[in-house]
């Protein structure tokens, strides 16, 4: 059965990658159902919100894979689809497994205080552009920009728990999160071309 909380999702995959050595990427998705898009969503930004040294082009490819995601939730697909070659491809990372358990306290213990609230954030039109929200996020997560993992993977984190819980409130937490970073981002491109042309 597809679990109905983050913790419980991710408690499950962390268990099946314990028992089989890793896990793919599609045995996890089809354990998850309904919840596919949502709970990869949430994985994929999780990462980014730790410090995971040796992983080059972690960001570039969690990135893309967002945005690929972010798109299929944009136009309402219900079951999540990956290329073969990523659905095939087994997780056996030990540097992101013990991401997702360092994770796992701290997500039991925010749902402790989560309810559903402005459930009206959660369905669509607003979900299918939270949809393009991810889309946008997860393409300036796979470009090199220094020090924007943290922000955007929080950010996309905690949209994802947001859809997940049906929280509406944590969702415009995640939203101006995310709208702050795009500010920020916007402020320095606009300041490093002035000093590179004026």
């Amino acid at each position: 059965m597809a679990p109905h909380k983050v913790s419980d999702a991710l408690a499950q995959i962390i268990d099946a990658s314990h028992k089989r050595g890793g896990i793919t990427v599609q045995r996890c998705i089809s354990s998850l159902g309904d919840q596919s898009i949502l709970v990869t969503l949430l994985l994929l930004s999780l990462v980014n919100s730790f410090p995971l040294p040796g992983i080059p082009g972690l960001s570039t490819i969690t990135g893309i894979l967002i945005m690929f995601l972010g798109f299929q939730l944009m136009i309402g697909t219900k079951k999540i689809w990956l290329p073969q070659r990523v659905s095939c491809y087994r997780v056996r990372s030990g540097k992101l497994l013990s991401a997702m358990e360092a994770a796992l306290p701290r997500l039991r213990k925010l749902e402790c205080n989560l309810k559903r609230r402005l459930p009206q954030l959660c369905n669509p039109p607003v979900r299918n552009v939270l949809g393009m929200v991810f889309m946008i996020l997860g393409f300036l997560l796979a470009l090199p920009i220094p020090f924007a993992n943290f922000p955007l993977g929080l950010s996309m984190t905690i949209l994802a728990i947001g859809l997940m819980v049906r929280d509406g409130l944590v969702i415009l937490i995640g939203l101006l999160l995310a709208l702050g970073f795009l500010g920020l981002a916007v402020t320095l491109v606009n300041g490093s071309w002035d000093m590179l042309f004026a």
